[in-house]
Order: C-alpha cells, then structure tokens, then sequence
C-alpha cells in the first residue's frame, strides 16, 4: 500500500521480449480482473534478460504516477524502460518516489 493506495508490482523474466508481447492484450485483461480487488495500480514488468529492458505494463487510475515515476508516457497499456532489471531496486523506488 502506498499513500492509501493498493499498489501490485510482478515480474516476468523473459528471453525474447516480442514474443512476450504477443500475450499483452490477454495479460493486461488479467490485470485489469485483479483490479477489482481494490488494487489503485497494477504494473508488470515483462523483463527481457538478453537485452536488459523492461516492458512495464500498467493498468489502473494512477498511471500519472507510473509516468512521472520514469518520466515516460504510458500508451496503450505499456512503456519499455532500458536496462530497467531489478523489481526492488529500480521499479518500487521511483514508483514509491512518484506517490510523493
């Protein structure tokens, strides 16, 4: 929880980011299904271990912290942060930081 707000972060590990992505219209509908369990803001981090990025996808109605926590916009349900890896280290931080 984060300022009031249920907050769910998850990650994949993956080895080729594209075919990851063929399934993201199917995960963001699981994601949004999860919403109704009171969540504010959903990420998953879609992590590509070969070429060290992240494609996070987002659903909820704090996406503004999502864009201002990475200083990128969110379209269509995602945004690829470079050399993003580490969950803990480099996702909950600014995330956290963005809720100020």
């Amino acid at each position: 929880m984060l300022v009031g707000v249920k907050v769910g972060i998850g990650q994949v590990e993956v080895f080729d980011l594209q075919e990851a992505l063929e399934m993201k219209e199917e995960i963001l509908r699981e994601m949004e299904k999860k919403r109704e369990g009171g969540y504010g803001l959903i990420l998953m981090m879609l992590t590509d271990i070969i070429k060290e990025g992240t494609e996070l996808l987002a659903v909820g109605e704090k996406l503004d912290v999502v864009e201002r926590a990475f200083g990128k916009k969110v379209k269509d349900g995602s945004v690829y942060l470079e050399g993003v890896m580490s969950r803990k280290k480099q996702v909950v931080p600014p995330v956290e930081k963005a809720f100020g």
